[in-house]
């Protein structure tokens, strides 16, 4: 099964190609996905020959779940949201002290509208380190996917055309993540995108072990990704179709 799902780039992917990124940014999610990110983005960082305009860590207003609370507090307890995990990753991954600038919305009413914009600064660098929880651009359907925060990041932040950006996620996401951001980064902001996973060995003691019917579930998704970025280019036509 391993040999298949490497050849499909669903592991192996976790070397950077390049040495200059003008961004390199960390991507939230559960468990410890907050906490192992930020800590390669920052492992990264520090091997790359020219250091980036910023870190950045895009989240989500997104609740943390039952389920997941035994794993997070062992590193961000008292946490309500995935936007306090993923500011803790970054405090313990760049080793910052908790003093920051921040502008924000909360609505009470709909949790998937609120927003957050973080600013630290990494003294003994210089390194910017933006942290951004980005709403909905649906919300009386669903929280803030990936695309909605890349565009959220992107209304905000002057990335200019030609600009690398290095997305760090986990490597079972990375066909899917580096799909998505072609389409909603790249081709329409005119930036190169890469996307790396966190090495196996960081995650095989610590996260959920993942069987078949996970990167089953994950190659779907890649093929809906294909899917989407298809008919984008065809204006929306539909010659790919799903079964």
């Amino acid at each position: 099964m391993f040999r298949a799902i490497g050849t499909l780039g669903l592991i192996g992917v976790q070397h950077p190609m390049s040495n200059i990124y003008d961004y390199i940014i960390a991507l939230g999610g559960a468990r410890l996905s907050c906490l192992l990110r930020p800590r390669y983005a920052s492992h990264i960082i520090d091997n790359v020959s020219q250091k980036p305009k910023a870190a950045v860590m895009l989240s989500g207003a997104r609740p943390i779940s039952d389920a997941e609370r035994e794993t997070t507090d062992t590193y961000a307890p008292g946490a309500v949201s995935e936007f306090d995990l993923i500011n803790r990753g970054a405090e313990l991954a760049f080793g910052l002290d908790n003093i920051y600038r921040e502008i924000r919305y909360d609505d009470k009413t709909n949790i998937n509208n609120s927003w957050a914009l973080r600013t630290y600064k990494e003294e003994k660098t210089g390194l910017s380190i933006i942290s951004i929880a980005a709403p909905s651009t649906e919300p009386d359907k669903r929280r803030a996917n990936s695309v909605d925060t890349y565009k959220f990041f992107f209304e905000r932040y002057d990335v200019k055309p030609g600009e690398r950006l290095l997305l760090v996620t986990n490597q079972i996401y990375v066909p899917y993540q580096q799909l998505e951001a072609i389409r909603t980064l790249a081709i329409p902001y005119g930036v190169i995108v890469e996307t790396v996973g966190l090495p196996n060995e960081w995650t095989n003691r610590t996260q959920v072990k993942r069987g078949a019917d996970k990167y089953l579930q994950e190659i779907r998704s890649t093929i809906q990704a294909m899917d989407r970025f298809l008919k984008q280019g065809r204006g929306g036509q539909e010659f790919c179709p799903i079964m």
